[in-house]
């Protein structure tokens, strides 16, 4: 179906016959509702009825159909409709423009089929999310397993490749519109995970500053720790000996992006880049503070935003040069939101938490703390890559060179095609280790050819949201914030407090992320010249900057 035959066939009018389909029953626009989300919504509804071996057996079927569906393939053998219509896409927007994977790299369907047996624990936790969390996408949730197993793994299980090592650690932005998707909700569901788990000790605090970040990150007290609750004192005791392989779980990861282009913390954006790296040793020195050291850096970063939010970072040159979207895995939503009320009450199943802890507490063996010198670093395990494994790692890496030398992407996403090898070789670890928690005691760490399968599916998935994102992107920002841009314009065209500052104290919008939204919007409403920012000098005092609507600008 057209995009044009799909904006004739509006809600409430007759749609187009079908050769062999049923006719549709007529419908009233008060009572439209899309097939495929009447179906999801219903499908997670039924589950809360069946005995857990069936829910799971059931979502990851479900999950198969839908990802076969969105990728376009027929999960009907026979190639038949059965009169419901186009495929998924006639209902959703979510496809991207990615380019197709070069054929040395495809899978089989065979291979496709023994990944999905790979990483149980994704999808063990993605049935209790989806029901703690109904409205949140899927892929988020899938997300959020990965983020879980890289907090607590802490550097403790790495890929040799050649004289260096890869570590597993992931930085993730998820992002997808308020409400529709609850992306609060389901950050929460991970949270509740980790804290069970008893990781609490891994994540970093909210809101730190470049200093703080390194002091945290190098086990060094602050200078108010006496002051400090003897809770807090506890807890800090336990966190030194991960001091340098943490996790930042941020509610609003817009909020960083933030941050970065602030004058005062512009020594964050490098630190950031560099713990991506897993160095050994990263030496920072301030006039405050001195000289400080972290040791066997491991970071991973994981929070969900807006579009709204993230879009004019997306449109910053800076971010793409310098590779820190290189370094994220960019998730947005692969299927159309649902309606789902609230669950009645049920606990954390204990068995998630249970899984995470014992990887994170009895497998992986955790450093000992050194009364002489500085903390050793965390004892490693190697998870040994097989030959077929390392043949597929290969040949995913020569199909995304492909891409890159052909110029197939734009020249910005060269850094990220350029990663994706190495960001699936990670989801590999991650999956095997998780996996390597339900063998007997004393087996190898082994990365065998299901768990690159099922990586290689992810990571596939993961290309195509980047490309999604980067065509949100293109969008107005008055999309989503047009109600903020009506009352900007409105204000410059009637009043002479046109200042950032005063427009901010008129909007009650002077601190924290309300500023930040803020001066997001005016930003973006500058770099497609529907506003001007000019210096204004008076008779006196200094100059002042003030906007103004572009009256030049052609409509």
């Amino acid at each position: 179906m057209t995009t044009q035959s799909r904006k004739q066939n509006a809600p409430g009018q007759e749609p187009e016959a079908r050769a062999g389909a049923a006719a549709p029953e007529t419908t009233t626009q008060g009572d439209y509702t899309p097939a495929l989300v009447e179906g999801q919504e219903k499908f997670y509804k039924s589950m809360e009825f069946l005995p857990a071996e069936m829910r799971e057996k059931l979502t990851r079927e479900y999950h198969e159909l839908l990802r076969e569906r969105l990728s376009g393939k027929d999960a009907d053998a026979k190639g038949a409709n059965n009169g419901e219509g186009d495929s998924v896409a006639e209902y959703l927007a979510y496809s991207s423009a990615m380019p197709e994977l070069p054929r040395v790299a495809r899978l089989a369907d065979s291979e496709i089929k023994q990944g999905r047996k790979a990483g149980k624990f994704v999808d063990d936790y993605m049935v209790f999310a989806m029901k703690d969390a109904p409205m949140s996408p899927p892929l988020f949730h899938q997300t959020y397993a990965l983020a879980i197993l890289s907090t607590a793994i802490a550097r403790r299980v790495y890929v040799s490749a050649g004289t260096s090592a890869i570590y597993p650690n992931l930085y993730i932005l998820l992002t997808a519109p308020s409400t529709l998707y609850t992306k609060t909700t389901g950050y929460k569901s991970a949270m509740k995970v980790l804290e069970m788990a008893g990781l609490s000790h891994l994540l970093l605090p909210d809101g730190v500053t470049p200093q703080s970040l390194i002091t945290e990150l190098s086990n060094r007290p602050q200078e108010n720790f006496k002051d400090w609750a003897q809770d807090d004192k506890d807890e800090w005791q336990k966190e030194r000996l991960f001091a340098g392989q943490r996790a930042w779980w941020i509610d609003e990861a817009a909020r960083l992006l933030s941050q970065f282009q602030q004058k005062h913390l512009a020594e964050l954006l490098p630190i950031v880049l560099r713990l991506y790296e897993c160095e050994q040793k990263i030496k920072v020195s301030t006039q405050i503070r001195g000289r400080e050291t972290v040791r066997n850096a491991y970071l991973t970063i994981c929070g969900p935003t807006t579009p709204a939010a993230l879009r004019p970072h997306l449109k910053t040159p800076d971010y793409w040069g310098s590779g820190l979207f290189a370094r994220f895995l960019m998730v947005t939503p692969d299927t159309a939101p649902v309606r789902v009320f609230y669950p009645d009450a049920f606990p954390v199943p204990p068995e998630l938490a249970k899984h995470v802890n014992k990887l994170a507490f009895e497998r992986l063996e955790a450093p000992k703390e050194n009364a002489l010198g500085p903390t050793p670093p965390p004892p490693a395990v190697e998870a040994k890559v097989t030959p077929e494994v390392k043949t597929h790692w290969d040949k995913y890496h020569e199909a995304m060179f492909d891409i890159i030398s052909k110029k197939n992407v734009p020249e910005r996403l060269h850094p990220s095609y350029g990663r994706m090898h190495e960001k699936a070789i990670k989801i590999a670890m991650l999956l095997a280790a998780s996996d390597w928690v339900r063998t007997a005691k004393g087996n190898p760490l082994v990365i065998h050819p299901a768990h690159w399968f099922r990586a290689q599916e992810m990571i596939e998935g993961y290309r195509a949201s980047l490309h999604r994102i980067i065509e949100d992107a293109s969008l107005p920002v008055e999309t989503e914030e047009d109600e903020l841009v009506s009352k900007i314009i409105s204000r410059l065209q009637t009043s002479t407090r046109n200042s950032r500052r005063e427009i901010a104290i008129d909007f009650h919008m002077q601190t924290g992320i309300k500023r930040e939204r803020l001066n997001m919007v005016l930003e973006q409403l500058i770099a497609d010249s529907i506003l001007v920012e000019k210096e204004i000098r008076g008779e006196r005092g200094p100059a002042t900057r003030r906007l103004y609507v572009n009256v030049t600008r052609k409509s």
